[in-house]
């Protein structure tokens, strides 16, 4: 890590700043293993369970996907 990296401490990576509501869904695998067999099955359906309850958010709605490391 250099110095332009940064390090967020907080679950939610700081968004709640920006949002009124957060969803945060957790994937095995880190940021790039999380969209590759096995696991982005999972990601699948996260999407497919996001997509059937959809409705038409307001500006300060947020869905965060969190990868775990």
């Amino acid at each position: 890590m250099d110095e332009n990296d940064i390090m967020t401490t907080t679950r939610d990576n700081g968004w709640l700043s920006f949002v009124s509501h957060l969803k945060i869904y957790s994937s095995p695998g880190n940021h790039h293993a999380m969209i590759k067999e096995p696991h982005v099955k999972n990601i699948a359906d996260i999407i497919n369970e996001m997509l059937a309850s959809a409705t038409v958010p307001s500006a300060n709605h947020a869905e965060l996907l969190i990868d775990n490391y």
